[in-house]
C-alpha cells in the first residue's frame, strides 16, 4: 500500500502565511531562530505557531493511527475477514491454518502415525568392567541400500559404559541418519539407545557385528520400535507419508498428527471472528481519538459533518452491523449485532465495512485528507514546508473533500 504518511516538521521549518482564527498570525517571514523575534508581537506570533504545531503534531499522530488500523482491514491479502480459526475436537491433532483458508470441515482417520526406529540395548551395571575382549571391533549398520561400517576400540579396563560411548561416538562421528546416546537409568544401571533421525519406513536400519561381539552381547540390534510411515485419511483421500506432517489447501493449512486415534477427529475451519471484531474496534476507537482533536475547534466540525452524512444517509444499513454516530461525531460499536449479521450475511457486512463505500475506506479516506491538509485543519490556510535536505519547498492546497471521498 502507497506510504500516506506525511514527515514530521518541527517549528524551524515552518512558514506561516493566513491564519483564519480569532487571533490572526502576522506574516512570518521564517521561524528558523527564537532569537530573530525580539519583539511582543513576533513573541506572540512565535507563541500561537507553537500551539498551533502542537495540535498539528498530535493530530497527525492520531490520523497515523487510523490509517495503520485501517490497513489491517482493508489490505488485500491479509485483512482481518481473511483471518482463520480452527475448531478442533481432538488433542492428538494439531491444526494450523493461515489466512485466507478454505472454510470447511475435515473428517480425520489416522490409522497410524509415523514413528523411527529404536535400539536399544540391555539395561547393564555401568561400572563393571566389559565383557567384551579388548581389540578393534567393527559395527556394520545397513540403511536401505547403504552399508557402514564402524571401528569401535575397546580396552580390557573399559566399563561398560565406556564402552556404550566410545560406541556412541562412534557412530554419531560417522554423520549418518542415526543418533546414538547412553541412557541413565539409574545411578549405577544404563543403556544404549541407536534411533534414526527421521521417521518413516526409508529410514529403518539393521545393525550386526562384523568383527568381535559388541552387538551380540549388547543386544544392540534389539528393536524396541519399528519404523513406520503415517498411515491416515482426510475427507476419504488416504495418506502414505515419512512424517506426520501433511500439508493441505495450498500450504494454508498444516496438520501434524500425534498418535493414531480412537475413532476420527474433526476439524472445522471457519472466520476469526474474534479477530475481526477487535479490528474493526480498534479502527473506531484510533477514529473516536482523531475526532476529539477535530472536533475541539468548532470551524473543523464542517469536516467532520461529512463523515456523519455518510453514515446518517446509510444509517439503517449501519445500523444492522452495529454501527451509529453518536452527536459528537464519535462511532458506537455493537459487537453482538456485528457478530450475528456477519455469521448471517458475510458478502453485506464485509461490504459496508471494506467496500468501496464501506466505513472504513470512506474514513481511509478521510485521514488522508486530514493528513494532506494538517495546517488548514488547525487555522492556517497556506504554508511551506521546507525540506532540510535540499532546496525544494511543498505545498498544499485544500481540495474538495467530497471528491477526495466519493
Amino acid at each position: 500500500m502507497k506510504n500516506v504518511y506525511p514527515k514530521t516538521y518541527s517549528i524551524k521549518n515552518l512558514e506561516f502565511g493566513n491564519v483564519k482564527s480569532v487571533h490572526k498570525i502576522n506574516s512570518i517571514k521564517s521561524i528558523k531562530s527564537y532569537t530573530d523575534y525580539q519583539n511582543s508581537n513576533n513573541k506572540k506570533s512565535m507563541k500561537r505557531a507553537r500551539r498551533i504545531l502542537r495540535l498539528k503534531n498530535d493530530l497527525e499522530t492520531k490520523a497515523v493511527d487510523v490509517l495503520k488500523n485501517g490497513e489491517n482491514i482493508l489490505c488485500d491479502a491479509d485483512n482481518c475477514f481473511m483471518s482463520r480459526e480452527v475448531i478442533n475436537d481432538k488433542s492428538e491433532i494439531i491444526a494450523r491454518v493461515g489466512n485466507g483458508a478454505s472454510l470447511r470441515k475435515y473428517i480425520v482417520f489416522v490409522k497410524s502415525t509415523a514413528k523411527p526406529q529404536i535400539n536399544t540395548s540391555k539395561a547393564i551395571f555401568s561400572n563393571k568392567l566389559t565383557p567384551v575382549l579388548d581389540d578393534e571391533k567393527i559395527i556394520s549398520i545397513y540403511m536401505g541400500e547403504e552399508k557402514y561400517d564402524i571401528s569401535v576400540d575397546i580396552d580390557f579396563e573399559d566399563t561398560n559404559v565406556e564402552v556404550f560411548e566410545k560406541v556412541a561416538k562412534a557412530l554419531n562421528d560417522k554423520n549418518i541418519d542415526i543418533d546414538a546416546q547412553v541412557i541413565k537409568i539409574s545411578d549405577v544401571v544404563v543403556k544404549l539407545q541407536i534411533k534414526s533421525k527421521h521417521s518413516g519406513l526409508r529410514n529403518k536400519f539393521h545393525i550386526e557385528d562384523k568383527v568381535g561381539r559388541i552387538v551380540c552381547e549388547y543386544n544392540l540390534d534389539d528393536v524396541i520400535c519399528k519404523a513406520q510411515n503415517l498411515n491416515c485419511i482426510i475427507n476419504d483421500k488416504c495418506y502414505e507419508l515419512e512424517d506426520n506432517n501433511i500439508v493441505l489447501d495450498n500450504g494454508k493449512l498444516k496438520i501434524t498428527l500425534k498418535k493414531a486415534l480412537k475413532g476420527y477427529g474433526i476439524l472445522i475451519i471457519r472466520e476469526n471472528v474474534r479477530q475481526i471484531v477487535n479490528d474493526i474496534s480498534n479502527f473506531i476507537d484510533s477514529y473516536n481519538k482523531l475526532t476529539e482533536g477535530l472536533y475541539y475547534y468548532s470551524r473543523n466540525k464542517r469536516v467532520l459533518d461529512i463523515i456523519d452524512k455518510f453514515i446518517n444517509r446509510n444509517q439503517s444499513e449501519f445500523y444492522n452491523i452495529g454501527i451509529i454516530m453518536d452527536k459528537d461525531f464519535k462511532i458506537k460499536f455493537d459487537e453482538n449485532i456485528f457478530i450475528k449479521t456477519l455469521k448471517n450475511k458475510k458478502e453485506y457486512t464485509e461490504n459496508l465495512i471494506k467496500g468501496k463505500k464501506g466505513l472504513v475506506t470512506i474514513i481511509f479516506n478521510f485521514t488522508k485528507y486530514i493528513l494532506n491538509n494538517l495546517f488548514e485543519i488547525v487555522g492556517v490556510e497556506s504554508f511551506k514546508v521546507y525540506d532540510s535536505h535540499s532546496s525544494n519547498v511543498s505545498k498544499y492546497n485544500s481540495g474538495s473533500l467530497i471528491q477526495y471521498l466519493f
